[in-house]
């Protein structure tokens, strides 16, 4: 046991108070004039589509030629 209360293995702190979804904060004002929230742009937007698309083509890909190889059908997109 260190000397703030906590084990040496513990890894998060306690939580003081546990909500299902975090508050928004307030929106920022500067001289009036309000600040825009932070949002995704098209290039993350990009990104994420490729980062999930491009695994499930190579997953799909594989399964397929699994399946011709195995089986004998061509069940992938390059056989219609």
């Amino acid at each position: 046991m260190r000397a703030d209360g906590y084990d040496d293995g513990w890894i998060f702190p306690p939580f003081q108070e546990q909500r299902m979804f975090k508050r928004r904060p307030p929106v920022q004002e500067i001289m009036g004039h309000r600040i825009a929230e932070p949002r995704l742009t098209w290039q993350a937007w990009a990104v994420i589509a490729l980062a999930v698309s491009l695994p499930v083509g190579v997953l799909g890909s594989l399964l397929d030629a699994l399946m011709q190889t195995v089986f004998g059908l061509c069940t992938g997109l390059w056989c219609w």
